[in-house]
């Protein structure tokens, strides 16, 4: 497992479409997320979000192939109020299908904690290519390599909580659980964009003893990975300057 995937981290694509791997791997973590979409859901139109070219993305690249197996994205509280687009949490719950006070109660413990700097993050699209040909072993190894990217990067970028969203059809929301997660409502909620699945609010402050212990026996591979930044454009233009 350790040298089957390299990790690739993609920085915001509103910055980093300027570079040709970052236009490469936006189209192909995109495209790996409609084909797995597709296969839940049908021919229901994908739902790409204005969070989706402001988010940070990691993915798995499967080494002999370039295949993306598996992905997630990452944003804060901070980027979506810096470019004024709504918290992807409180998007979902705005649907009219979900009561109003699930939405008043999540806007004001966002708002709650904005007023207390603390930095608010949210983890979604969590992609596990089910057509990438993957043995069962394979498909277990692809989950714990996914769960130490999202645990690395959280702690990279210095999250303090998040609120997200565990879907009940795939089990997501046990998965979170199994993580640290609890339940910040106990209530079910509909993810209109998606299916129109069920989901719980999840809530955030600590990772789980057994997932910290997963993260720390991969760290190498995280510090290995692909990094798409804007900063290597700008590198490179001080190195010609």
């Amino acid at each position: 497992m350790q040298t089957r995937y390299t990790f690739i981290h993609l920085e915001s694509p509103y910055h980093t479409l300027i570079l040709k791997e970052g236009q490469k791997y936006f189209s192909k973590i995109i495209q790996s997320r409609i084909n797995s979409y597709q296969e839940r859901y049908g021919n229901t139109v994908f739902p790409l979000g204005a969070e989706d070219f402001l988010c940070d993305f990691v993915a798995l690249e499967r080494n002999k192939d370039g295949k993306i197996v598996a992905s997630f994205k990452y944003i804060t509280d901070a980027t979506c109020r810096l470019f004024s687009i709504p918290f992807p949490l409180l998007h979902t719950l705005e649907n009219k299908v979900n009561p109003d006070y699930i939405y008043k109660n999540a806007a004001e413990y966002l708002e709650k904690c904005y007023l207390m700097k603390l930095n608010m993050g949210y983890v979604g699209s969590l992609t596990v290519n089910k057509e990438s040909g993957e043995t069962g072993q394979e498909k277990d190894g692809i989950k714990k390599l996914i769960t130490v990217g999202i645990i690395q990067l959280t702690v990279e970028k210095k999250t303090d909580e998040m609120l997200v969203t565990g879907t009940v059809p795939n089990r997501s929301f046990e998965f979170n659980e199994s993580l640290g997660l609890t339940r910040f409502t106990p209530e079910l909620v509909t993810v209109w964009d998606i299916g129109r699945t069920t989901a719980y609010v999840q809530h955030w402050k600590a990772w789980s003893p057994e997932a910290c212990k997963l993260a720390d026996s991969f760290q190498h591979l995280w510090d290995a990975r692909n990094l798409i930044s804007a900063n290597k454009l700008n590198r490179k233009k001080a190195l010609a300057a």
